[in-house]
């Protein structure tokens, strides 16, 4: 989730958080991804979490 983002430990953290909370409380769109077979699921979930997260973070940085 931090590739591309500025090297700063704000960003760090802000990326850990967003990304916890989205990989708890899972948003309909990665609750989806759960249901692959074997460890697929679990992966892929995480994956759209991370890059769910690098998607907020650099909305964040284009209007602030």
């Amino acid at each position: 989730a931090l590739i591309g983002l500025p090297h700063s430990f704000g960003f760090a953290i802000a990326s850990f958080v967003i990304f916890r909370i989205l990989d708890i409380a899972k948003p309909i769109p990665i609750r989806q991804l759960e249901q692959f077979p074997r460890g697929w699921g679990i992966m892929l979930d995480d994956i759209a979490a991370g890059l769910l997260t690098f998607g907020i973070l650099q909305i964040y940085i284009y209007f602030v």
